[in-house]
C-alpha cells in the first residue's frame, strides 16, 4: 500500500441484498477518507448461451441480449448514484464474462488492495452445484478479500477455514494492515 494511506478498494455488487450489505457494511466499518472505492458489476454472458439453447431465433436473443444490456445499464447508473450518496469517491465499472473471474482480473488492473462481497450464504451441495462467486474469489485473488455475510441471512454452516470473523472496525484496520 502506498505511503499517501491511498487505497483501493473493489466492492463486487449485483443489485441483490447480499452486495448491498457489503456496500453498506464498507461505509459504516472501513471506509477511510482517502480510499478509492471501485464498484465491480458483470454482465454474466451465460445467459446468450441459454437464449441459444431454447432454438430460439436471432430476433429473439437479440432482443433478451438488448434487455439484459438494459437491465445492467439501469443497475450501474443505480450503483454510481449510490456511491454519490454515499459522498464516496470512486466509480463503477463493469465487465462481462464469468463473475469471479472478471472480479479478480478488474481488481488485479486496477491494482486493487482488497476486495469486498457479499455472500448469499448456499449450503455446501448447493454451492457444489451452482457454485460461489464469493468463494471463488476467496480462492483465487491475491489480494485480501472481506465476505460479508448479514447475520439474519447466515445459514450456520461450519467455519470456513479462509473465512475470518470480524467483529469492529479494528479488526478490519488489522486485516488490511497486515497486523
Amino acid at each position: 500500500m502506498a505511503d499517501s494511506g491511498k487505497r483501493t478498494v473493489v466492492i463486487a455488487m449485483d443489485g441483490s441484498l447480499y452486495s448491498d450489505y457489503a456496500f453498506d457494511w464498507y461505509t459504516q466499518n472501513a471506509t477511510k477518507e482517502n480510499d478509492e472505492v471501485l464498484i465491480i458489476t458483470c454482465l454474466d454472458n451465460h445467459g446468450c448461451t441459454a437464449y441459444m439453447r431454447r432454438n430460439s431465433s436471432t430476433d429473439e436473443i437479440r432482443k433478451q441480449l438488448q434487455q439484459d444490456m438494459d437491465i445492467h445499464a439501469a443497475l450501474e447508473e443505480h450503483l454510481q448514484l449510490k456511491l454519490t450518496n454515499a459522498g464516496i469517491n470512486g466509480s463503477v465499472f463493469s465487465c462481462y464474462g464469468k463473475p469471479g473471474e472478471a472480479i479478480i482480473n478488474a481488481a488485479k488492473e486496477k491494482h486493487a488492495s482488497v476486495i469486498i462481497c457479499g455472500s448469499r450464504g448456499h449450503g455446501k451441495l448447493r454451492r457444489t452445484i451452482m457454485g460461489s462467486i464469493s468463494s471463488y474469489i476467496v480462492h483465487h485473488s491475491d489480494i485480501p478479500v472481506i465476505v460479508c455475510r448479514h447475520k439474519d441471512h447466515h445459514h450456520h454452516h461450519h467455519d470456513h477455514p479462509y473465512h475470518v470473523h470480524i467483529d469492529s472496525p479494528s479488526d478490519v484496520s488489522n486485516l488490511l494492515h497486515g497486523h
